[in-house]
């Protein structure tokens, strides 16, 4: 339940839901002009997660879920630095570059791939419970996210907001390398066995 829930607070604080909810805003920010040009890079964000997404569901048993996480939360970091050095120095192109690095590598990993573990490590004795009270867990934040992205924006700038989600994503690439297990190939009865026998998550799989 800690780690689901753990990898549910980092995929919300990451950011993601404030960047895709206002991405117009943002692209402003970074200074393309209002309208047609916010709308297009926004439907281009879009597309991204579409696309990224349709590769994780081909990927995630042909890489694994741990591999892929560590990779994402790396990626979606050097994306969002990217961000932050175009908002500086007004670059808006590399802006929405960064932001599609950030995107395509949550769609292959902070995003479905919390999901994709809670399935698998809770028993089935308390299965509904766990996956209820994780799932819980990830739409507090995104509400969260959600209710205070602007007003963070205000406060202390879209570099200052970025900042703050790219230290996010740093901490969940050590969460991930530290406590996150390797489920691929590794039987669903096999899985609960270890649980329920007190083996150390990490040590869960490959």
């Amino acid at each position: 339940l800690v780690l689901c829930s753990t990898l549910f607070v980092l995929q919300n604080l990451s950011g993601i839901d404030g960047i895709l909810y206002y991405a117009p805003r943002i692209f402003q920010e970074l200074g393309f002009s209002a309208g047609t040009a916010a709308l297009a890079a926004t439907f281009g964000l879009g597309l991204v997660n579409v696309l990224a997404t349709i590769a994780a569901i081909a990927m995630v048993d042909r890489l694994g879920r741990r591999p892929l996480l560590i990779f994402g939360s790396a990626a979606m970091s050097i994306g969002l630095a990217a961000v932050i050095v175009a908002s500086q120095l007004g670059w808006p192109w590399i802006g929405l570059a960064g932001l599609a690095v950030f995107i395509a590598a949550f769609a292959l990993s902070l995003g479905p791939l919390p999901y994709v573990l809670m399935s698998e490590l809770f028993p089935t004795a308390i299965g509904e419970g766990g996956i209820a009270m994780a799932s819980a867990t990830s739409w507090l934040f995104n509400a969260l996210i959600a209710f205070t992205f602007l007003s963070l924006v205000a406060a202390i700038g879209l570099s200052g907001a970025i900042g703050l989600f790219l230290v996010v994503c740093l901490l969940s690439l050590g969460f991930c390398l530290a406590f996150t297990p390797e489920t691929r190939g590794v039987r669903l009865e096999e899985i609960e066995a270890a649980v329920l026998a007190g083996r150390p998550l990490r040590q869960i799989g490959g």
